[in-house]
């Protein structure tokens, strides 16, 4: 019997037929191959089936399903139960690994084997130029969570979180009815209220943002999917009062999502009465009428909107 994989490498893919073939170099050029790659489609419309259907190595084993288009959520979620490793590493077909990076990854091995706490183990990402995604708070390794990483040490930027399967398995992304995408963020709150993760100061993850990808147009994602984006902020923004009750200092994090909640919840079809509900009514006479302004100029015109938000999101990520 083969022996199973100790990582799952998932990609879910959705038009990816310009960038994927370049994924698929970077896993041929890793120096340690204890892994499958697990591609799953999530009903294309382009050549990416094609091109996946094409894909051959005896390096290490390569599964593809396709599925028709359901989101981001469920093909995750799929690509969790159809794993066969212990850890799973995300791998976004707009994006690549560093050579070493799985030799890095199985550095960590019996660190977590050994610590039924630690849910994964996280590295920082870095764009083509070598320069770092965001702000990381800590020079060493370092054990914390989701949670306390980004509101007391002030994180930015995005991770890679390389996971126990069983943790996914046990938090899986939320799906929402008749909605294709919530924030994962949601998925990471909800496991840090129970484990903690080790935190690498080191790249070996290259992202590449680009004007197809849910980053670049995540306004709009959020608002053609509200109901999801309205359980996330409201979700958050319990956990941050419950921090601020232990003393994190988190109020301007609160207004902040307080106001996106509304921003992002008028979208959606539910009583007015339902919506409210959701957060304290003091946050509500605070941020209602900010959101309802939000709400109003992203339905004005969201590509402009979004082409704004976007450039000062490059600028602030590479400053």
């Amino acid at each position: 019997m083969d022996e199973l994989p100790y990582i799952t490498i998932l990609s879910p893919a959705y038009n990816k037929g310009a960038t994927i073939e370049r994924t698929f170099e970077s896993l041929k050029a890793q120096t340690c191959f204890n892994f499958e790659w697990l591609i799953v489609n999530d009903g294309s419309t382009d050549n990416t089936q094609k091109i996946v259907d094409e894909f051959k190595t005896s390096l290490f084993p390569i599964r593809v399903i396709h599925k028709k288009n359901e989101g981001l959520n469920r093909t995750f979620n799929l690509g969790v139960r159809e794993s066969k490793g212990y850890l799973i590493l995300r791998l976004d077909p707009d994006d690549y690994l560093l050579p070493t990076a799985i030799e890095q990854v199985m550095a960590h091995k019996q660190v977590l084997e050994n610590n039924s706490q630690l849910c994964a183990v996280c590295f920082l990402t870095q764009f083509g130029n070598n320069r770092i995604v965001g702000y990381h708070p800590y020079s060493i390794p370092t054990i914390s969570n989701f949670i306390d990483y980004r509101i007391k040490d002030k994180a930015l930027g995005d991770r890679l979180e390389v996971v126990k399967r069983s943790v996914l398995i046990e938090y899986p992304m939320i799906e929402i009815e008749n909605e294709k995408f919530c924030l994962e963020s949601l998925m990471w709150n909800s496991i840090a209220e129970h484990y903690n993760a080790l935190y690498i100061p080191t790249a070996i993850y290259v992202r590449e943002y680009n004007e197809v990808s849910i980053t670049s147009n995540l306004t709009n994602v959020l608002r053609n999917n509200p109901k999801g984006t309205m359980l996330t902020y409201s979700h958050y923004i319990n956990v941050l009062r419950r921090k601020k009750s232990e003393g994190y200092k988190v109020q301007k994090d609160i207004i902040k999502n307080s106001i996106n909640y509304y921003r992002f919840a008028l979208s959606t079809k539910e009583k007015r009465s339902v919506i409210i509900s959701k957060i304290p009514l003091s946050l509500t006479l605070l941020c209602f009428i900010p959101g309802v302004m939000l709400c109003c100029i992203d339905s004005l015109s969201p590509k402009f909107i979004n082409k704004v938000l976007n450039k000062l999101r490059r600028n602030a990520l590479n400053t």
